[in-house]
């Protein structure tokens, strides 16, 4: 620890990500690699090293995107949730805790669901 209080082991975060930027566009098109339990939303758990159409998503234009360790968040530009991939906590918010392949909509969050 320093005077001021700061540990050495500190450091400044970059002003700009060393990360590659991708294009958003309205294609439903998964940009990764490793699909274990399904967080790349294709249907299977196959790793992939080239973009992919996703067809659960065609005809969707991706507002957002969110990645966890083993689950993937998407939003829509018409306001729907969509998640897959690992579910062993129940974070993909469907109610259950078994894992999805394939985007699967958010039904608690549209628009006149009930409030249980």
């Amino acid at each position: 620890m320093q005077r001021d209080g700061s540990s050495s082991a500190q450091q400044a975060l970059p002003e700009r990500s060393t990360l590659p930027e991708l294009p958003l566009t309205p294609v439903d098109t998964a940009y990764h690699a490793c699909s274990d339990f399904g967080r790349l939303g294709t249907g299977d758990c196959k790793d992939v090293f080239v973009p992919c159409p996703l067809p659960s998503l065609a005809g969707r234009t991706v507002a957002s995107v969110a990645c966890g360790d083993t689950h993937t968040l998407v939003a829509t530009d018409d306001g729907q949730l969509f998640t897959f991939g690992r579910n062993q906590s129940g974070q993909l918010g469907l109610g259950s805790i078994q894992d999805s392949l394939l985007p699967q909509p958010v039904l608690a969050l549209q628009v006149g669901a009930q409030q249980g």
